[in-house]
């Protein structure tokens, strides 16, 4: 149990000195020790939470969201306000509803495209907006976010996003709401350029390019970043 106790506060002290902003969530501590095989020889069928609860003269910490029982951080004493901090925003985005109309169509098809079935879809992290099923690169991950199956909307038509009942409307904004506080984004990161804000209508060149493709043919189109950039800026 010293090993596991020394290895999980070595990795909880790493996390928060490379990213003190985002709270460590127990499931991927969890698959940290997974992937490194370090649970205790006497794990008795406790889980990590129990686990570290047991720990004797540990200074880390479980935090939860009281709104969201599944959302369950690790952090040591000193950063624990800073986790509660981080939670109450969180809760706060959930609060503020997303609007279809602010985000990138690229983006919006990333959530409700029809893709093979049992693939993984991803989206890029920045402009210019677009989705692929093909498997991330190690090198290139932190390019893209994954979206989740429980996140998708398959099939569902936003040609013309006026034209949504408001059942598929709220579900589909409530969905891309979830994803982004379940990342840790905020949803103003995958929005339309400013000038198309407004202008649903107006998508650029760019948007229009990707959204005509088919998903066996946007999984493999790659733009050259220059040219991306003038069809970025193109009605």
């Amino acid at each position: 149990m010293d090993a596991f106790k020394t290895r999980i506060e070595e990795l909880v002290t790493e996390h928060y000195f490379q990213e003190r902003d985002r709270p460590l969530l127990l499931s991927h501590l969890g698959a940290l020790i997974e992937k490194e095989d370090a649970w205790p020889m006497d794990r008795n069928d406790r889980n990590l939470r129990q686990l570290i609860e047991a720990l004797p003269n540990s200074d880390l910490q479980i935090v939860r969201d009281p709104k969201s029982p599944a959302y369950i951080a690790v952090a040591p004493t000193s950063e624990v306000l800073r986790v509660n901090e981080t939670i109450a925003r969180r809760a706060k985005r959930l609060e503020t509803p997303v609007r279809l109309e602010d985000i990138a169509r690229p983006v919006l098809l990333a959530f409700c495209a029809n893709v093979p079935a049992g693939s993984a879809v991803y989206v890029s992290r920045s402009r210019p907006f677009r989705y692929t099923t093909i498997p991330i690169e190690a090198d290139r991950a932190f390019e893209w976010i994954h979206i989740e199956p429980q996140y998708r909307r398959p099939g569902l038509r936003i040609e013309n996003l006026s034209s949504l009942n408001h059942e598929d409307r709220h579900d589909l904004a409530t969905r891309i709401q979830n994803w982004c506080v379940s990342h840790d984004v905020r949803p103003e990161q995958f929005s339309r350029s400013p000038q198309n804000v407004f202008a649903e209508n107006a998508p650029t060149a760019l948007e229009r390019l990707l959204a005509a493709q088919k998903p066996e043919i946007l999984q493999a189109l790659m733009i050259p970043a220059d040219i991306a950039q003038i069809l970025s800026r193109m009605k």
